[in-house]
């Protein structure tokens, strides 16, 4: 369970379109009753924040958040926005999760960029190669530029917000904005509470332009949490304060299709090389066809299951044809293991039982590994006197295990004999190689050892549980 925060009209440019309607959707909803039930399988409990005054509104979000005890999603109220991307944000493993948009630059789109200590960005059409000041040698500044109607005032590395500013906060080289929807776990909305009443108590050092998300993320940021960050790609989200922009936004997400971000999302981008090039092409389709069927991952467990029962069978009667067929049948039973985790994430329909169902799959499937007689199975190999007596209906022989899969009985460890102590204070008189010996000139701790006869040096140390050379 997610609380979800509504947030009014940000101080600034947006007004709260409340009456305003999407004319391009089915049922020619308002903003507001689009949103709500959007967000209404997450929490029926919305709290709404009035955002005239942000300080008040500031305040009001650290008491929802002293008072939560699961995850916060804070979004503003007047967002148009895919239920994908709504989706694809809370259900996200960070501590917190912001999503951002990056300054249109040459090179540099809403998913890449450079972290503070990576290399140096592209340059702009106005500036040439060598005008670039290296981010180390940058001056804070205060962004004055905009995307979206938002100040760009943040500054996005590769995977987290690395600094933000406000009127009267610099930032080194900004380069993008918070859009809106922020992601707070559980365990940081204390954090977030305590944050957002700092935040409030210097609201009057705030400017009139100053987003209440970036505010928000601001103060995260600076009291050291981690807020990862998110795209757009290929969904869709906006504010819109106008009829003209709402019209343009409906028409924008129309043509977007959202049903094959929501296909490709359910595919994991991590994967092995089998998987990604041989299974995942295609088990896409397999997997939406299967949900719009109706198929739970549970009864889609069940085939792969069957399948790998089966090519066990094929496997155990040892002919050639039969083994081929063995074969294609656990090909497809792993394509089909991968489908059911693919229906799950594509329909949303998760349960203990389904990963209890999938992770005793492989183990049932492992029977595959039966061969025909006469093929290695676990280490063992019938001998061919053995066989030839099973063709003739004989008793086959006692088979004896190869001498390497016998456990053979390793002798018991002898004690160490103790050498003889000799006090570190009293050097050794003599050394010898067997026939004469001669005087030993003793040189601290060192001892240098001479043989009178074949002339070779020998050192050794003295210790105290004797003479180690």
């Amino acid at each position: 369970m997610t609380r979800v925060v509504l947030l009014g009209a940000s101080p600034g440019p947006d007004i709260s379109p409340t009456g305003l309607r999407l004319a391009a959707l089915p049922g020619n909803p308002t903003v507001a009753e689009r949103l709500r039930g959007q967000l209404s399988s997450m929490d029926p409990r919305f709290a709404t924040v009035q955002t005239g005054d942000v300080a008040a509104a500031l305040r009001a979000v650290a008491d929802v958040a002293e008072s939560a005890t699961e995850s916060l999603f804070l979004i503003p109220e007047n967002s148009v926005v895919h239920d994908e991307l709504i989706y694809q944000i809370t259900k996200s493993k960070r501590g917190a999760l912001a999503l951002v948009a990056k300054e249109p630059r040459t090179g540099v789109t809403e998913d890449n960029g450079q972290e503070e200590t990576g290399p140096e960005e592209p340059v702009t059409e106005d500036e040439g190669p060598g005008d670039r000041i290296p981010i180390d040698e940058a001056e804070p500044e205060i962004g004055l530029n905009r995307v979206e109607g938002l100040p760009v005032r943040v500054r996005i590395g590769k995977s987290r917000v690395v600094s933000v500013g406000t009127a009267n906060h610099a930032v080194t080289r900004p380069n993008g904005v918070v859009l809106g929807p922020l992601h707070i776990s559980a365990r940081n909305a204390p954090v977030l509470a305590q944050t957002c009443r700092e935040l409030a108590d210097m609201a009057h050092r705030f400017g009139a332009d100053d987003d209440l998300m970036q505010l928000i993320v601001f103060g995260l940021v600076r009291n050291g949490v981690s807020v990862g960050i998110r795209g757009r790609r290929d969904l869709f989200y906006r504010r819109v304060t106008t009829q003209e922009e709402i019209n343009e936004a409906g028409a924008e997400m129309a043509g977007m299709d959202e049903d094959r971000s929501r296909l490709n999302n359910a595919v994991k981008g991590a994967d092995g090389f089998f998987t990604t090039y041989f299974v995942s092409t295609y088990s896409r389709y397999i997997a939406r066809w299967a949900a719009r069927r109706g198929l739970t991952p549970n009864q889609v467990t069940l085939i792969s299951i069957a399948l790998g029962v089966a090519a066990a069978a094929c496997f155990a009667t040892g002919d050639r044809p039969w083994m081929v067929a063995g074969g294609v049948l656990i090909y497809f039973a792993f394509v089909f293991d991968c489908v059911d985790g693919q229906v799950a994430r594509y329909a949303r329909k998760f349960g203990v039982l389904g990963g209890m169902a999938g992770r005793h799959v492989r183990p049932v499937q492992g029977i595959r590994r039966l061969r025909r007689p006469g093929h290695r199975l676990g280490g063992l190999r019938p001998r061919r006197r053995d066989l030839d007596s099973r063709a003739r209906g004989d008793r086959p022989a006692v088979r004896t295990p190869p001498a390497r899969l016998l456990l053979r009985r390793r002798p018991p460890p002898q004690a160490a004999v103790p050498l003889p102590s000799i006090p570190p204070s009293t050097p050794p008189t003599t050394a010898s190689c067997g026939r004469r010996s001669a005087p030993v000139r003793w040189s601290g701790a060192r001892v240098s050892e001479a043989c009178s006869r074949c002339g070779r040096r020998r050192a050794s140390t003295a210790l105290s549980t004797g003479r180690v050379r």
